[in-house]
């Protein structure tokens, strides 16, 4: 093993196939390291670049959910015939017996951390796979959001609305508008009037934001897209096959 391996913290997915290539003596792609990666074999990583906004939290078993008893639709009011079982501090639960209680407040987190494997994430690396071995798109969505962990604090990543392009007055809805106007060559009239519209709702919902608590500002990734990231693998796996 190399020096130079020794002290990196983490490898790339293109130099975690030639890792694994020399260990195993046999050719190994990155499409090898997601299909490892989603049959449980190793945990992919990503590293935040520019930082990510995520809500923290901390996973329990279901004997430490309070749960209560949903017997009417709360839409009609009408009598459930099977009453619904739900948790009542929001918990999230994703697997039979796991489940994730999230903070309120939406923090900011950087560095390395591991991919959890059950929410969007998964999807996300099945996307890359599929990419790279049939050339198939995965539609499927996962609407629980995005899930990273590091040791025993797990996150939810989460999305400002101003980047949303669907929320009126946001920064991508802006760039959306430029986009458009180039595109379909819009006369100067038109773009001018175009671009007056867009800076009343951005006005709009600058003031409306203010008046917000923080978090509402946010809402639940729907994939690692969002937010800027690489792909890894921690060396420490790579070199014992152990995650620690």
């Amino acid at each position: 093993m190399s020096e130079l391996f020794k002290l990196k913290e983490w490898l790339t997915l293109g130099e975690a196939a030639s890792h694994i290539s020399s260990v195993l003596g046999e050719p190994a792609t990155v499409a090898d390291v997601y299909r490892f990666a989603l049959d449980g074999h190793l945990t992919l990583s990503v590293d935040f670049v520019n930082h990510a906004r995520a809500r923290k939290g901390k996973m329990l078993k279901t004997e430490q959910i309070e749960f209560g008893l949903m017997k009417e639709n709360f839409l009609t009011g009408e009598k459930l015939d099977i009453p619904y079982k739900f948790s009542i501090n929001s918990e999230i639960r994703v697997s039979k017996d796991d489940w994730i209680a999230l903070d309120k407040a939406v923090v900011s987190i950087n560095g390395i951390w591991d991919l959890s494997m059950f929410g969007a994430e998964q999807l996300d690396i099945e996307h890359e796979y599929q990419q790279l071995t049939s050339g198939l798109e995965v539609t499927l969505t996962a609407l629980d959001g995005v899930f990273v962990q590091n040791g025993d604090v797990v996150c939810r990543l989460q999305t400002d609305f101003d980047d949303n392009e669907y929320q009126k007055g946001s920064k991508a809805q802006q760039k959306d508008l430029e986009r458009y106007i180039v595109t379909n060559e819009v006369g100067e009239d038109e773009a001018k009037k175009l671009k007056a519209e867009f800076k009343a709702d951005r006005e709009k919902y600058l003031d409306e934001r203010k008046d917000k608590p923080k978090e509402a500002n946010y809402f639940p990734s729907g994939g690692l897209a969002e937010h800027d990231y690489v792909l890894v693998i921690r060396t420490k796996f790579a070199e014992t096959g152990e995650y620690v």
